[in-house]
Order: structure tokens, then sequence, then C-alpha cells
């Protein structure tokens, strides 16, 4: 009759077997690592909480697969750039085209007199607020303000 307790050692001490038991339980470990990070940034594209997406990841690292499970189970359906995403498009969908392109119609600008006539062209806002101000290592005052003229369709310098 075959010894096989000797059969087996000599198995197991093959350097090849060996060889190959540490690939496999690499690539087990590989997976496992893979899983958990996975469902940590999934969780994290789901929600708003910064919090959730690591508790996820401890459910995997505590339950292994069936933590993942559990986790598919109860995630959000969508992420959080679907949400927006589809938000965007209602919003765009619900707004009123104006002179300006579209307006959402949630805001309500009420001008002054002094704001209608600037708007108007008929007064100059700078000539009413002032202008005292660095931009760009450039010190913009009113006598330095460049003008747009509407009918050449140019930035005019200033005189």
């Amino acid at each position: 009759m075959p010894d096989l307790g000797g059969m087996w050692t000599t198995f197991v001490n093959n350097p090849l077997v060996q060889l190959a038991v540490r690939g496999v339980g690499l690539y087990v470990l590989a997976l496992y690592l893979a899983m958990v990070f996975w469902t940590i940034r999934d969780a994290q594209q789901r929600t708003e909480n910064p919090m959730l997406p690591y508790l996820a990841g401890l459910l995997v690292v505590a339950l292994n697969i069936l933590g993942l499970f559990l986790y598919l189970i109860v995630r959000p359906k969508e992420t959080l750039g679907e949400a927006y995403e589809y938000a965007y498009g209602r919003t765009v969908a619900a707004t009123l085209p104006s002179l300006w392109g579209p307006q959402h119609p949630s805001f309500d600008y009420r001008l002054t007199g002094t704001g209608e006539r600037v708007l108007d062209g008929r007064a100059d806002r700078v000539a009413l607020l002032g202008l005292d101000r660095w931009l760009g290592g450039t010190h913009l005052t009113p006598a330095a303000a460049w003008r747009w003229d509407p009918d050449a369709r140019l930035l005019v310098r200033p005189a």
C-alpha cells in the first residue's frame, strides 16, 4: 500500500507547488483589496456623506464577499453625477428665453430707475459709481476706462 502521507509531504514540499500556492494567495489578496477599494470609490460617487464610503469599506473588510453583496443591495441606484445631471436637465427644460440667453424662472431681477438707464445706454455706470481698482497690474480709473462703441462694435481707447 502506498504511503499517502509521504506522497503528500513530497507534493507540498515541491518548490513549484509552493510557488503556485503563494501566487494564488497573492491573487486572492489582490482581489480582496480591489473589492474593498472598489466599494469605497463606488460609495464616494453615490453619497455626499464623507464617512459612509469608509463604513461601506469596513463592511466589506469585516464580511468579505457577503459585505459586498450587502452593499450592492443598499447602495443608491444612481451616482451623484447622474443625479446632478438629471437636476440640471430639469432646470434647463424649465428655463425661459431672454435677450441674453436662457433665464431661470426663479431669478427675479428688479432694477432701479438708474439700473434701467444704464442697461438702456442712457447713463454711464462708471460715471455714476466711479472706478478705482487695480486689475492685473493696471490701475483702472474713469479716465483710463476703455468703452464699447456699439455702432463700430469695437473697444475704444480712453480719450
